[in-house]
């Protein structure tokens, strides 16, 4: 059962390589609440009528390098994508307490009450071994993986940036930026007790 007030919807926005998904999904155990990542895609191609794998297609190719080309030729369908993706984030929020990973989630419950909006971060050296554990990228060298996470975060940007007009990773968009390289496996914690002390304050 959640400890904390109902509802509370947590975005949790990441660099890449700082761990962000499996933060978000232990803080989700703690709190017993759901969190959605991928899945949003699954729901917003059955709303929009949609081949979820078509779906599913464009979600990879903002991961890919081919991306920036991608967003010009099939602007359309992106944003498609992104008007579905953002209707389900905000059904899925209305009806109680979640943790959603990416998506401009916090932007697009800006105007929810109840929110809080997290970004990790992580130094290079915490990042290439987070990477080096998902069995990542294993034949690469220590520079070609600090390309690739730039590469990465590159992309991470303009999607962000584009959807919302807003500067990916400026702390003042979030409540709380936190260095998962200094808090390491009680990032969750860390993260569950801010929100926890925000509560108590505002009450």
């Amino acid at each position: 059962m959640s400890v904390l007030k109902q509802p509370t919807i947590i975005t949790i926005s990441r660099q890449y390589g700082s761990g962000g998904k499996e933060i978000a999904h232990k803080l989700g155990e703690l709190l017993g609440i759901p969190v959605y990542d991928r899945e949003v895609i699954s729901l917003a191609a059955k709303q929009a009528g949609t081949d979820e794998y078509a779906f599913e297609q464009l979600d990879s190719g903002m991961s890919s390098p081919m991306y920036s080309i991608a967003m010009l030729d099939a602007h359309n369908s992106n944003d498609q994508l992104f008007i579905a993706q953002s209707q389900v984030i905000r059904e899925l929020a209305a009806k109680g307490s979640c943790i959603f990973i990416g998506r401009c989630a916090d932007y697009v419950l800006r105007d929810f009450d109840d929110v809080y909006n997290i970004f990790i971060t992580s130094n290079s050296l915490k990042k290439v071994e987070h990477i080096k554990k998902r069995g990542l990228f294993h034949r690469k060298t220590a520079d070609a993986w600090l390309e690739e996470i730039a590469d990465m975060e590159r992309r991470r940007r303009a999607y962000y940036e584009h959807y919302t007009g807003r500067i990916w990773g400026d702390a003042s968009h979030y409540h709380l930026c936190i260095d998962s390289s200094r808090t390491g496996p009680a990032t969750a914690e860390a993260i569950l007790s801010f929100i926890k002390l925000s509560q108590q304050i505002m009450d």
